[in-house]
């Protein structure tokens, strides 16, 4: 129906409402029109195409180039952003208190979902490429060290 420009797109869409938003890898982040694909905002200040998660009124996303931030959907203006100076590969995932990320330096953080203050981080000492999950109050990932952990979310 529709096809719109959007360049080095590599990460998943991650839709809301009548939103699509995607990222790319060196241009930003920018959000279009799920029924028309008419542009709606652009955030070029944040790139690096890995994948976005909802906290129900704002969207977490990451980067490769090692920032986690927190975006408003509504008009893409970041209410937090950290750079951990590390690659992060994988979607983000969130409890509804907490933002988790794993990363290419091996460590699972977790950050106030409101804030973006870092709350604690676990060093596994091999690259996490895999994306974290939430089940039960434990939070799941799988490491290249083979193995699969599963820690407190409280931690």
């Amino acid at each position: 129906e529709w096809s719109s420009r959007a360049f080095d797109t590599r990460s998943s869409p991650l839709l809301i409402d009548n939103k699509l938003i995607i990222q790319t890898l060196f241009e930003g982040v920018y959000c279009f029109s799920k029924s028309k694909g008419r542009e709606m905002w652009r955030n070029s200040a944040i790139y690096g195409a890995t994948s976005f998660c909802s906290t129900g009124s704002d969207i977490i996303g990451c980067g490769s180039n090692g920032w986690i931030a927190s975006i408003n959907p509504e008009d893409g203006e970041m209410n937090w952003i950290q750079d951990i100076q590390t690659p992060i590969n994988s979607t983000p995932v969130t409890d509804g208190y907490s933002v988790f990320v794993s990363d290419m330096e091996g460590k699972i953080r977790a950050f106030n979902i409101d804030t973006g203050t870092l709350k604690w981080d676990y060093d596994l000492e091999m690259p996490i490429i895999s994306s974290p999950a939430i089940w039960n109050g434990r939070l799941y990932v799988g490491c290249s060290d083979s193995k699969i952990y599963c820690f407190s979310q409280a931690k």
